[in-house]
């Protein structure tokens, strides 16, 4: 028994990674997996897990030692008589495509990493307009303090919720208002904050309490008519934190606006491999305005270094450190 030891945090991926049965994006995929509490979470994790992004990495790896292949063959055998024909344009074509597949990569990657942490949305609106009492609605329980008085919520509180499949943080505000109140000035900058980083927001009215002119309008905010059991007539979107009513609507209507957006997303969810991705896009685009072949080829191999990182086919200690540290004892 004495030859026996407990596994260490993802010891036994790491040793799939160091006999190549896995490459660096599979291991981030798979911890991703492992943290995954939606089910859109579940299937993006998988797509990469599985080595859905690994291939396009792959092709687009191949794509430049190609194009390495190219101009160091026209450097080699320059004085030859059958030297290679110009290769410029060939070589012109295979970066733009690997451009493009790399913009596409990076396109949806802060779609992605909003699906991976999970989307925000803010619930705004003046005091007393009900922010609290639907946020308890929707956690169905009592999360926030909910008063008659004016500027109960002085901080932002946030609940976790899983919206048909997608991951949605519900951020309660302080309402916003002018102050001489110390605190609840410190709350409403607070608000601010969280409504100008928030994915989306709910803009709730209702009899006299209309959105200040602090918050300025974007065009994809959802308008809640708050606290519909007092004024049965409105016949927009509306809710009753107390009776529950247009709660499914308003969650369907969230669902609709975020879905649209995870449509977009790509396989790249983390900000390691879009930094990768944007230092190779940055050589490509240098080598397409080269003249020299020499330089043009050294801006490739910075590239292809880029993507290589990516793979984790370079020296990635650091990284590999940071990444094993999220897996459970053995996995």
């Amino acid at each position: 028994m004495d030859s026996l030891r407990a596994a260490e945090a993802g010891e036994f991926t790491r040793r799939a990674l160091d006999n190549d049965r896995l490459d660096l994006t599979q291991v981030e995929g798979l911890a991703d997996l492992i943290d995954a509490q939606t089910e859109a979470q579940r299937r993006l994790a998988m797509a990469v897990a599985e080595g859905r992004l690994s291939e396009v990495v792959k092709s687009i790896r191949r794509d430049a030692i190609h194009a390495l292949a190219l101009i160091e063959a026209s450097l080699d055998f320059a004085d030859e008589d059958d030297a290679p024909v110009d290769v410029s344009s060939e070589v012109a074509m295979t970066l733009s495509r690997m451009l493009a597949e790399l913009q596409r990569l990076t396109d949806g990657a802060r779609e992605a990493e909003a699906l991976r942490s999970g989307y925000r949305v803010a619930i705004v609106g003046v005091p007393n307009v009900g922010k609290s009492s639907l946020l308890n609605a929707i956690a169905g329980r009592e999360v926030a303090i909910t008063s008659n008085v004016a500027g109960t919520t002085r901080d932002v509180i946030e609940v976790q919720c899983d919206v048909r499949g997608l991951p949605v943080t519900f951020v309660d505000t302080a309402g916003l208002r002018p102050t001489d109140d110390e605190v609840e000035t410190i709350g409403v900058e607070r608000a601010l904050e969280a409504a100008s980083g928030a994915d989306l927001r709910l803009l709730l009215e209702t009899n006299g309490a209309a959105i200040p002119g602090e918050v300025p309008v974007r065009e994809d905010d959802i308008r809640v008519w708050s606290m519909v059991d007092l004024h049965p007539s409105v016949t927009d979107l509306a809710v009753s934190a107390v009776s529950g009513e247009g709660l499914e609507t308003l969650l369907a209507t969230v669902y609709d606006a975020l879905s649209q957006r995870a449509s977009g997303l790509s396989l790249t969810a983390h900000a390691r491999q879009v930094s990768r991705f944007e230092v190779a896009q940055s050589a490509l685009r240098a080598s397409l305005q080269g003249q020299n072949l020499e330089l043009i080829s050294f801006e490739i191999r910075h590239a292809l270094k880029a993507l290589d990182e990516v793979l984790g086919l370079v020296d990635t200690d650091t990284v590999l450190a940071e990444i094993f540290s999220r897996f459970c004892m053995g996995k």
